[in-house]
């Protein structure tokens, strides 16, 4: 953990998601390399959300950052493959007899129709 003046303000001053603690590095085999950083660094987007001692309308939360568009994209294939999955497990009719007793009794015969 960094232990100096600036860790201090860090902490009781910025959220988080604001304060770098360590390098991450992506080798060439796709593992990830994480090592504690020495002195944290906030990020480029940081800003002050907290301020103890102070009226509580002047501290907040901030709000989560999006994710980008190709995380999006991913996580809604997913999300469709798993719907169309469980849709087509329990969507299969395995015999007649289970249609006439599960589906049959749902539907409305209308007579008088050619």
């Amino acid at each position: 953990m960094c232990r100096s003046s600036t860790a201090v303000v860090f902490i009781k001053h910025f959220s988080s998601q604001f304060i770098i603690k360590e390098y991450r590095v992506v080798r060439d085999d796709g593992s990830e390399l994480v090592v504690p950083r020495k002195i944290w660094k906030l990020t480029n987007d940081a800003y002050p959300s907290k301020f103890p001692n102070q009226p509580s309308y002047l501290s907040h939360e901030p709000s989560t950052s999006r994710k980008s568009p190709s995380e999006r994209i991913t996580a809604l294939k997913l999300r469709d493959e798993q719907n169309f999955a469980e849709w087509y497990t329990n969507g299969t009719v395995n015999s007649f007899e289970i249609f006439q007793e599960t589906y049959a009794k749902n539907l409305v015969v209308m007579d008088g129709l050619t």
